[in-house]
C-alpha cells in the first residue's frame, strides 16, 4: 500500500505541475522592446498622455499640461516632428491634462491638479482635427469654481465623462461639438474606506471607463466606484471595491480597462488588480500583480520603485501595458487572470527617468515621460516610441497566417471566436478541456477566405454548462491549425 500511495502521489504531483505550467504559459511577446525614436521637450510642455491617431494617420497627439496640446508628425517614425502646438491661451489658460480621440475630434481634460496651491477649474475642450495640421478648438466648458482640475476624459455616444478629481464624476453633453452642455455630476462618498479623511487623504476621481449604463470610476484613495447612469441626469452608486489586504495604506486607483466581466486596474504603488465586475454590488478580486509588496511595511509610496498610472490592453496578445513611474513601462501577461505575470518592459529604476502616460496602437508603444521630484525622481521629459512585437497572427495563434482572437476572454456566458483565413478552406473548430478532452465541436465548415467568427455559449455538446476554468479552441484546416486559450468564469 505504501508503494502504491507513493506512486499515486508522484503522478498527482506531475499532473499538478503540468497544470501549473499550462496555466502560466504566456502569449504576450517577450521580444525585448526597442526604442524607435524619442523627442525631448524643453520649456513648459510636460507630456502627460500621448494618443496615436485612431484614423491611422501619421500623427501623435500629446496632452502637455501647461504646454497645451502638442501634435507630432510621425510619418517617419524614427524622426518625430513637432508640427503644431495649441498653447493654453486656446483653453482659457487651463492646463491640458489628458486627451481622448473619437473620429475627427479630440476631447481634452482641462485643469491642473498637480500641487496644492496652483490647482484650476475642471473642464474640457473639443478640438477638430479633420486636418491635424490645422487643429480648431470648437468649444470649451469650465466648472464654475476652482477645484482640483481634472485627470481623465472619455466619450460614449453623446456624452463626455470627466474624472473631476475633488468634484467626482462630471457628465457633459457633447452631441453638438460647438456647444458643450452640463448634464450632471456625482460625488462618491469620501468616507470609504477611511471615515473622515484628512485633506491629504481625500479621494479624487481619476481614470474611468463606460460600459452600458455604468461608469467605473477609479477613485484615488477611495477604491473603485460603480456609478449607474440609467438616469443620466441623476447618477447613483451601485458598487464599490478596495483591496482589503492594503487597508492600512492610501491606495491610489488611477486607471481602468474593461474586458467583459473583468476590470484591469492600475493601482499606483500596488501594481495592477484584476477584479470580477459581473455583480457590481459584490466585486471580487480575481488576480493581483503585486511586484512591489504593496501591503508590506517597507513600501511607503514615496520610496516605491513603481507607480502605475495609465493602462492599455491588447486582447490578441493578452497583454496589459502600464506606465510605471520610475519603472517606466511594465507589460503584464494576463492569459490567466488569476496569475498575472510580468512578461516584458522597458526601463529600470534609478535611471532618473519616469513615465506618466502611454498609448499602444498598431505595434507601437508611445510613452510620455515627465520631470518630477516625488513620488519618483525624473529629470527627462518627452516622448519615447517603442516597437512592440505582437504575437497576433504568429505561432499558435495563426490559421493560414491569419489571426485568432477571443473576445471577451475570460467570459462567463458567451464569447466570440474571430479568425481569418488567407484562402478558402475546410475548417473544423472544437473546444477541448485542459487535458485535451473534446467539449464540443462546430463541425467541418467550408469557408471562404477572409474574416470569420463563431460564438460559444460555454456549453458542451449535450447542452450542459461547463465549469469555470481554462479551455482551448482548436481551429484546423487542411493546411494548418491553431490552438488558443480561453477562460470561462463561473457564474
Amino acid at each position: 500500500m505504501k508503494k502504491k500511495y507513493s506512486y499515486f502521489s508522484f503522478l498527482l504531483f506531475l499532473f499538478l505541475l503540468f497544470l501549473a505550467t499550462v496555466s502560466k504559459s504566456q502569449t504576450c511577446s517577450t521580444v525585448p522592446l526597442t526604442i524607435l525614436s524619442q523627442y525631448q521637450t524643453t520649456g513648459s510642455p510636460l507630456p502627460m498622455t500621448p494618443v496615436a491617431d485612431r484614423l491611422s494617420r501619421p500623427y501623435l497627439y500629446v496632452a502637455a499640461k501647461d504646454g497645451g496640446l502638442l501634435i507630432f508628425d510621425i510619418s517617419v517614425i524614427t524622426i518625430p516632428v513637432l508640427s503644431q502646438t495649441l498653447d493654453i491661451s486656446h483653453f482659457d489658460s487651463l492646463h491640458v491634462m489628458n486627451v481622448y480621440q473619437q473620429g475627427n475630434y479630440l476631447y481634452l481634460a482641462l485643469g491642473n491638479f498637480f500641487g496644492n496651491g496652483n490647482t484650476q477649474k475642471p473642464g474640457i475642450a473639443i478640438v477638430n482635427i479633420t486636418n491635424p495640421l490645422n487643429p480648431v478648438v470648437t468649444d470649451i466648458w469650465e466648472y464654475p469654481t476652482v477645484e482640483k482640475g481634472s485627470a481623465y476624459v472619455t466619450v460614449d455616444g453623446n456624452y463626455a465623462f470627466l474624472g473631476g478629481m475633488t468634484k467626482g464624476l462630471i457628465i457633459l453633453n457633447v452631441s453638438n461639438v460647438n456647444a458643450i452642455s452640463y448634464v450632471s455630476e456625482y460625488l462618491p462618498n469620501p468616507n470609504y474606506p477611511l471615515n473622515n479623511p484628512t485633506a491629504s487623504q481625500m479621494p479624487n476621481a481619476r481614470g474611468l471607463a463606460v460600459s452600458g449604463n455604468k461608469v467605473y470610476v477609479c477613485y484615488d484613495a477611495g477604491g473603485l466606484r460603480v456609478i449607474d447612469i440609467t438616469n443620466i441626469n441623476a447618477p447613483t452608486q451601485t458598487g464599490q471595491y478596495i483591496n482589503v489586504a492594503c487597508l492600512g495604506k492610501q491606495q491610489a486607483y488611477n486607471n481602468i480597462i474593461l474586458n467583459g466581466n473583468l476590470a484591469y486596474i492600475a493601482v499606483d504603488f500596488c501594481g495592477m488588480e484584476i477584479v470580477d465586475i459581473s455583480n457590481t454590488s459584490s466585486i471580487t478580486q480575481v488576480g493581483w500583480w503585486n511586484p512591489y509588496n504593496c501591503e508590506g511595511l517597507s513600501n511607503l509610496w514615496l520610496n516605491s520603485p513603481g507607480h502605475m498610472n495609465e493602462i492599455a490592453y491588447l486582447p490578441a496578445d493578452n497583454a496589459i501595458f502600464l506606465s510605471a513611474g520610475g519603472s517606466q513601462l511594465r507589460v503584464i501577461d494576463v492569459t490567466n487572470p488569476a496569475l498575472p505575470d510580468s512578461c516584458n518592459g522597458y526601463g529600470i529604476t534609478n535611471t532618473q527617468e519616469g513615465s506618466w502616460g502611454l498609448d499602444v496602437y498598431q505595434n507601437k508603444i508611445y510613452l510620455a515621460n515627465i520631470t518630477s521630484f516625488i513620488p519618483f525622481f525624473s529629470t527627462w521629459k518627452g516622448i519615447k516610441i517603442l516597437g512592440w512585437a505582437s504575437t497576433q497572427g504568429v505561432g499558435e495563434d495563426s490559421v493560414d497566417r491569419g489571426k485568432v482572437t477571443v473576445q471577451p476572454n475570460p467570459f462567463s456566458e458567451e464569447t466570440e471566436i474571430q479568425y481569418e483565413l488567407n484562402k478558402s478552406n475546410s475548417t473544423t473548430i472544437e473546444i477541448t478541456d485542459i487535458i485535451g478532452r473534446e467539449i464540443t465541436e462546430f463541425g467541418r465548415l467550408k469557408l471562404n477566405s477572409g474574416p470569420q467568427k463563431i460564438k460559444w455559449n460555454g456549453r458542451n455538446a449535450a447542452g450542459e454548462e461547463v465549469a469555470g476554468g481554462m479551455y482551448f479552441v482548436k481551429i484546423k484546416t487542411n493546411n494548418n491549425s491553431s490552438i488558443t486559450k480561453l477562460f470561462k468564469i463561473s457564474k
